[in-house]
């Protein structure tokens, strides 16, 4: 990865920055993709697989959803926008109104809570389980929770980390401990849980009706809404970045195979800004200036890459 930029990324779990490589733009489209396609376990299983080929360290294995929550907004703060332009509608008036969402407020909040804290089961003398936060953003059913939960099996002299293992074998491992242990997990999570529960991460009130209480948003361990801000971020539609893609390859004449692979959406839409700042400018220019012959706007045949990087 040393022929390329990248940056750091704080992974809370591991008490450590990890280095990273950029977003591209086709990266951003095949997650588009899964969205509007409505594979929330693709898009889990996609995230999974660009933390692990964007990580100069090999930790997919060792990092729970927090952290994946957390690089992966780290991604886009820094390689699409830090900020969204969200409408809204009042609940009294029924009015429209605009909402600015801060990503590294967000981002800042959800770092700054311990997802550290592991919980010690002895299930005999010589049988211990360790439980951790889960470690993936996107369950069909509560069982494939707990189940995620369980890190560590330690035996008298040794240890297993089986969140190495497929989820078949874990519940089959599960399934011959006590009923008891099933208490433990739910009894971790639940408290765990609590920490997001008590830091909204968004608060929002209506400009145009004083009396109405904010509304606060929150994240869970015990649901999928980590994925689902995920998704929303990504709001936009597929026809809207191949309309980029086309004004960058026809317009800007930039090479389609290093659109897509070399350069990110904050690159390509800093470049069309800038192409449209040109443009506007030349049109202005015509109005103003005497009449020719001439109508046409030039525009220069080739931009080159800047090599801007966000």
């Amino acid at each position: 990865m040393l022929d390329t930029f990248t940056f750091k990324i704080y992974v809370p779990s591991m008490h450590k920055y990890v280095r990273f490589g950029q977003f591209y733009n086709r990266h951003y489209k095949t997650i588009l993709k899964y969205i509007q396609n409505n594979d929330d376990s693709g898009v889990s299983s996609y995230i999974d697989w660009l933390i692990d080929h964007l990580s100069s360290e090999d930790i997919i294995n060792n990092i729970n959803r927090v952290d994946k929550f957390i690089i992966i907004l780290n991604l886009y703060i820094i390689c699409v926008e830090s900020h969204l332009n969200i409408t809204l509608k009042c609940e009294s008036t029924g009015k429209d109104f605009q909402y600015k969402v801060d990503l590294v407020d967000i981002l800042d909040k959800i770092t700054n809570i311990d997802v550290t804290e592991k919980k010690t089961i002895n299930i005999d003398k010589t049988f211990i389980v360790v439980l951790g936060f889960p470690t993936k953003l996107h369950y069909k059913e509560v069982d494939d929770l707990v189940v995620d939960c369980v890190h560590n099996i330690k035996t008298r002299d040794r240890s297993f980390n089986i969140n190495k293992f497929d989820n078949k074998h874990k519940k089959r491992l599960i399934n011959e401990l006590p009923a008891t242990f099933l208490t433990n997990v739910y009894e971790y999570i639940t408290d765990k849980s609590n920490k997001f529960h008590n830091v909204p991460f968004l608060t929002i009130r209506s400009p145009f009706d004083s009396n109405v209480e904010s509304s606060n948003y929150t994240f869970s361990l015990v649901d999928n809404t980590f994925l689902h801000f995920i998704k929303s971020i990504f709001g936009e539609s597929l026809k809207e970045v191949y309309d980029m893609y086309y004004l960058c390859i026809s317009k800007l004449n930039i090479e389609p195979n290093f659109l897509e692979t070399q350069m990110t959406v904050g690159e390509s839409m800093i470049l069309l800004k800038k192409y449209e700042h040109e443009l506007s400018k030349q049109v202005e220019q015509q109005n103003t200036s005497p009449a020719t012959n001439n109508n046409d706007v030039n525009m220069p045949l080739n931009v080159p890459y800047t090599g801007l990087d966000l």
